[in-house]
């Protein structure tokens, strides 16, 4: 589990996983590295902060997806950016779902579309849009669309744009219940 956190917030960067692990093991006094150990000490990334974000989403914890945007903002990540990390994480949804439907799998539609990596993005994708209908992710999208719209020329407060933008996104998985 520990592993799998520290792949999620690095990525597959072998020199950057060997400092994280050495960092780590340093931290956890060269004893055995918990889930617990990457969660206080690892690299913080805006892309694994927002992918566990639309984790919440998507799984009915907006208290928690409320809790990882004050953590982001708190930490000083820029808006446009935490907007772009978000619509990144529907988009895939949106494209492993349009392959699914046509029963082309996550694998092929990273081969399809040249993503570089890992195929592991677009398999957590497949997994969570399965909790959405193709409607839902298609006014998700619109959604995230308004956001980036209005965080580039609304003079409304950026956090209450994406405040109000996460609160439309957890309604949305609400309404399928």
């Amino acid at each position: 589990a520990a592993a799998a956190e520290l792949v999620e917030r690095t990525g597959s960067d072998l020199h950057l996983l060997a400092n994280e692990v050495a960092k780590l093991a340093a931290g956890a006094g060269y004893e055995t590295i918990t889930p617990q150990t990457v969660a206080a000490l690892g690299a913080r990334t805006v892309e694994a902060d927002v992918f566990k974000m639309v984790d919440a989403v998507t799984g009915g914890r907006p208290a928690q997806a409320f809790a990882l945007l004050d953590r982001l903002l708190y930490l000083r990540s820029e808006p446009i950016t935490i907007a772009g990390a978000l619509a990144s994480s529907f988009v895939d949804m949106a494209r492993v779902q349009a392959g699914a439907r046509r029963h082309v799998g996550y694998a092929a539609v990273w081969k399809d579309l040249c993503y570089t990596g890992s195929d592991y993005r677009l398999k957590r994708a497949a997994q969570t849009a399965a909790r959405y209908t193709p409607q839902q992710l298609r006014a998700a999208l619109e959604i995230l669309v308004g956001l980036d719209t209005a965080l580039k020329s609304s003079p409304v407060d950026r956090t209450v744009l994406l405040q109000t933008a996460l609160s439309e996104l957890c309604g949305l998985q609400r309404g399928r219940e």
